[in-house]
């Protein structure tokens, strides 16, 4: 069973940091708070580091 949902796409990097872009597609833009983490669908962890 697949239950992973489609929240946001990912954009391109930005600034000096290389910090990600991201593109909130979601009913539920409050879940992206600093440090809420989430698994893309290639398995990789991310982590909200800043949110503006």
């Amino acid at each position: 069973m697949n239950n992973q949902i489609y929240v946001a796409k990912l954009g391109k990097s930005v600034g000096l940091k290389g910090e990600i872009k991201i593109f909130i597609d979601s009913d539920f833009p409050e879940q992206f708070k600093k440090n809420a983490t989430f698994t893309t669908n290639k398995g990789i962890s991310l982590t909200v580091k800043d949110y503006n």
